[in-house]
């Protein structure tokens, strides 16, 4: 019987949990404005906040210049500051679908852990 309880107890302490990621249900707030840094939709792409562009940016010096395991890159051309970004005069930002669609994805390589 103590046999069994210390097997027990020797085998409770090794499992492995593992995490399933998180996936968020709502849009971050940025201010007081639960909006994720996007105003509104423009015909060329969307309205965003300066928060918005500040964490576009710090993506771009993150995954911008990423390659793959093979050496190919993950963004061809590699990504510059401000790629796809037109500042406005109200403090805002213009950013194009195709811009919007990077920051998607780098978005969700930070989200998976992805190595640059």
């Amino acid at each position: 019987m103590k046999l069994y309880l210390i097997l027990c107890l020797a085998l409770t302490g090794c499992m492995i949990v593992v995490q399933k990621p998180v996936k968020p249900l709502v849009s971050s707030y940025d201010g007081n404005v639960q909006n994720s840094g996007v105003i509104t939709k423009t015909m060329d792409g969307f309205k965003v906040t300066s928060h918005f562009r500040d964490r576009y940016n710090s993506l771009i010096e993150t995954y911008g210049h990423t390659k793959l395991q093979d050496g190919s890159p993950v963004f061809n051309p590699p990504l510059e500051k401000d790629k796809g970004l037109k500042a406005n005069n109200d403090g805002t930002y213009e950013i194009t679908a195709q811009a919007m669609s990077w920051m998607v994805q780098m978005s969700e390589m930070q989200r998976q852990g992805f190595k640059p």
